[in-house]
């Protein structure tokens, strides 16, 4: 897509329960009210304790943390989330 990037090609074997998420910056640099970004961690920890839901639902429930933890605003940058489940 631009000119002199370079792309890797990785392999990853899932079993059923696996979960990946992919999303955008704009998650995980969410700030609390005292500047504090939301981060990996945290995405990381909301994820594995919604797992269990379906992809739409684990999005829901991912993002009312995000809210939850700016305290209602939201983040200040976009967010998109892109879920797969092995089934």
């Amino acid at each position: 897509m631009f000119r002199d990037t370079r792309y890797h090609e990785y392999y990853l074997t899932t079993e059923p329960g696996d979960v990946l998420m992919l999303y955008t910056d704009g998650v995980t640099e969410a700030n609390d009210p005292h500047g504090e970004e939301f981060g990996r961690e945290r995405l990381a920890q909301a994820v594995t304790a919604n797992r269990h839901l379906g992809a739409r639902e684990l999005i829901t429930a991912v993002h009312t943390e995000v809210l939850a933890w700016t305290n209602g605003r939201g983040a200040t940058d976009d967010v998109t989330f892109f879920v797969i489940k092995a089934l």
